[in-house]
């Protein structure tokens, strides 16, 4: 048995006729004649009985058609689902992309290895800047999305009340990813290393570098360095015994790998990392941005 066997007994049924199921199948009809016989010598029954009129289907004939019929519904569902696995490993397009400080160095190089990984043929271009400076080339079209982090302190292009999982504003959608704890790093000599956490007040008391984003956790005028190179927080730590509050997700990646300790700050807000688009594109249909979003969402369950 064959399923173009299976095909031509299906359509024999919408035409009921040998000469017009031949055409539609691309096939001479004494072929299609003899694929019927030997489909009935395998079966061991009659299928169909001809006439001048036609052609008409045994009760065993029907009963093959309809076991036919749920056949071909299966073996057309297969073929599409590989169909579309196959072309989604070999799309091709571009996606324009915004990336802010707290993303860059963490959830930023995860997506990117992980689209490679899938997708090698989409391009991913990357713009790294300010969450407010990238909201606005999000409205201007420059980027088509935007990932970045805000705290409830944070003012500007986000309403304080809106820090839900998702929100529109300003015509655009944001959707939570992930929430990233605040810690405070030292080195491992550090005088207060012993403790389980700490404080923002404490901290007021310590000497400090400064995480050099748009989220802080203490006054600019306090720290002795300002930057988002680890390796000069670390140099600061080791040397001045500064500690530096960094989120979760930066300290796993820069600070915990050289022997770095982190304490929680108990009175400090989260970062709340958020995918931003513009409004309702995540409800297109286009399969590159579908790819793009699905991967975000895989890399933002695993942080």
């Amino acid at each position: 048995m064959h399923i173009n066997q299976l095909k031509y007994l299906v359509d024999l049924a919408k035409t009921g006729s040998m000469n017009l199921t031949a055409k539609r199948m691309y096939i001479s009809q004494p072929a299609l004649s003899e694929s019927v016989k030997r489909l009935e010598q395998e079966l061991g029954c009659t299928l169909l009985t001809r006439s001048k009129t036609g052609i008409d289907f045994t009760d065993d004939g029907k009963m093959v058609l309809e076991h036919a019929q749920l056949i071909l519904e299966q073996y057309e569902s297969i073929m599409h689902k590989l169909q579309t696995k196959y072309e989604k490993q070999h799309l091709r397009g571009e996606v324009k992309l915004g990336a802010g400080p707290t993303i860059s160095d963490t959830f930023l190089p995860k997506l990117l290895l992980k689209m490679h990984q899938k997708y090698p043929d989409i391009t991913i271009s990357v713009q790294e800047d300010s969450g407010d400076a990238l909201v606005e080339r999000l409205k201007s079209a420059e980027v088509e999305y935007v990932l970045f982090g805000l705290t409830k302190t944070d003012y500007g292009n986000v309403k304080i009340e809106a820090f839900t999982d998702t929100f529109i504003h300003e015509n655009l959608y944001y959707k939570k990813m992930y929430e990233d704890p605040v810690v405070c790093v030292m080195a491992k000599n550090h005088p207060i290393s012993s403790q389980k956490d700490t404080t923002q007040e404490q901290m007021n008391h310590l000497k400090q570098t400064m995480y050099g984003t748009e989220i802080a956790c203490i006054a600019e005028e306090q720290a002795l360095h300002i930057s988002t190179n680890a390796r000069i927080h670390q140099q600061f730590m080791l040397e001045e015994g500064t500690v530096c509050a960094v989120p979760y997700q930066a300290y796993l990646t820069h600070y915990a790998p050289k022997g770095f300790l982190a304490k929680n700050i108990t009175d400090s807000e989260p970062i709340y990392n958020y995918l931003v688009c513009r409004k309702n594109i995540e409800e297109e249909e286009d399969i590159i941005h579908q790819a793009f979003l699905k991967t975000v969402q895989e890399i933002a369950l695993g942080m």
